[in-house]
């Protein structure tokens, strides 16, 4: 079963909760959905906007290697093809119609199994909810 947590964070928080997960692990961003394969990989969260409201998050101590794919939509959307067995958080931000959220798919699209260490990669989810929980409350202590 996969696991989630409500969150609706600003993009400053958004900047802080990066800085926070770069301070602890190598962490890369990945677009949901971009027009080429090469654009799906960026350094930091895109300004709010249309297409800017889906990201994956990938702590690079966590083995995989991405597989790609294309959409059959007009212009056609590269995107990650394999992310629901993969280590990844899924990052949705709050918008107009309802809030965001951070997803672990864990075991819930993976019935063989997953091929990363769960119960590490469970430790740093939890780390992550716990860092937006407190940035989100206002009680997390920043370095400005």
């Amino acid at each position: 079963m996969g696991r989630q947590v409500e969150v609706s964070l600003s993009e400053d928080q958004e900047r802080e909760l990066l800085a926070f997960l770069r301070a602890q692990a190598n962490v890369q961003i990945i677009r949901t959905f971009s027009l080429s394969q090469s654009a799906l990989f960026v350094d930091s969260f895109d300004p709010r906007g249309e297409n800017n409201w889906s990201y994956y998050l990938w702590n690079r101590s966590f083995y995989w290697e991405p597989q790609y794919s294309v959409t059959h939509t007009d212009p056609p959307s590269a995107y990650v093809s394999n992310s629901s067995t993969a280590p990844l958080l899924e990052y949705i931000r709050y918008t107009e119609h309802g809030p965001g959220r951070i997803y672990w798919a864990k075991n819930f699209s993976s019935p063989n199994n997953l091929t990363y260490d769960v119960a590490a990669f469970e430790r740093w989810y939890n780390s992550v909810v716990l860092r937006a929980k407190k940035l989100k409350s206002g009680s997390a202590i920043t370095s400005n």
